[in-house]
C-alpha cells in the first residue's frame, strides 16, 4: 500500500471536551439548598489542536510531522478534518476558506494496542459528510500501516512497543472524528460515539 504525502494545510472542527463536574449540595433550613462545585476536563480526553469551532482559541497546526500534537498513550481525541474548505463563512467556521486535510499525533504506544477512528459524519446525516482514513508511522517516518475503508470505523493494531505518529487523513469531504487508543486489540471498552454526543456544554456529573 502506498502512503500519501502528508504536506497539506489545516482545517475545521466542531468538538467538545469531556468534562467531569463535581457538585456539592447543602441544605439550609432557612434559605433552601445551595449548589457549588467545579469542573475539569477528563484526564485522557484531548481535542485536535486545529479545530473548526468559531468560538475556539487560535488554532495550533498539527498538519505535519514536525508539528505533531503530543497525546497520552490511552487518549481519546475529538477532532475534525476536511479535504476542502467548508464554505460556511456565515457560520464562522475556522476553515471556511481553507482545508484541514491532515491531523498528526505523536504518542508512545504498546504492542497490540488498538487505534480506532470513528468517522462521525460518514453518513452525511448532520452538517458534514466525509471519508477519513487512518495511518500509522514510526518515529523515523517509516510507513507501518493504514486503514482506508469508506465505513464509519477505521482501525490499526500497533505491532510493537514504541513511539509513533498517528495520521488522520481526510480523503474526501469533511467530518468530525473520535480517535480512541485502546489498551489492546482485544479490548472491548470502546463503544461507538454518535453525533448525539457532540453537544457543547454537556457534562458527566458526579454527586458527593
Amino acid at each position: 500500500m502506498t502512503a500519501p504525502n502528508f504536506s497539506f494545510q489545516s482545517s475545521p472542527l466542531y468538538l467538545l471536551f469531556g468534562f467531569t463536574l463535581l457538585l456539592l449540595v447543602s441544605c439550609d433550613s432557612g434559605s433552601g439548598p445551595t449548589l457549588s462545585g467545579s469542573y475539569q476536563a477528563a484526564s485522557l480526553v484531548r481535542v485536535d489542536s486545529d479545530i473548526n469551532d468559531p468560538g475556539a482559541a487560535a488554532n495550533v497546526s498539527n498538519n505535519d510531522f514536525d508539528n505533531a500534537q503530543v497525546i497520552p498513550a490511552f487518549a481519546k481525541v475529538q477532532g475534525f478534518a476536511t479535504a476542502v474548505a467548508t464554505g460556511r463563512t456565515a457560520a464562522g467556521d475556522q476553515f471556511a476558506s481553507t482545508s484541514d486535510r491532515v491531523d498528526i499525533y505523536r504518542v508512545l504506544l504498546q504492542a497490540n494496542q488498538l487505534l480506532r477512528l470513528q468517522v462521525v459524519d460518514f453518513a452525511g446525516t448532520d452538517t458534514f459528510l466525509g471519508d477519513l482514513d487512518l495511518y500509522l508511522y514510526g518515529l523515523s517516518l517509516e510507513f507501518i500501516g493504514a486503514s482506508t475503508s469508506t465505513d464509519e470505523f477505521e482501525s490499526i493494531t500497533v505491532p510493537e512497543d514504541g513511539e509513533y505518529y498517528i495520521v488522520v487523513y481526510a480523503y474526501g469531504g469533511a467530518s468530525k472524528y473520535i480517535l480512541s487508543l485502546a489498551n489492546t486489540a482485544s479490548s472491548n471498552n470502546i463503544g461507538p460515539v454518535t453525533s448525539m454526543n457532540f453537544r457543547t456544554g454537556e457534562a458527566i456529573v458526579r454527586f458527593k
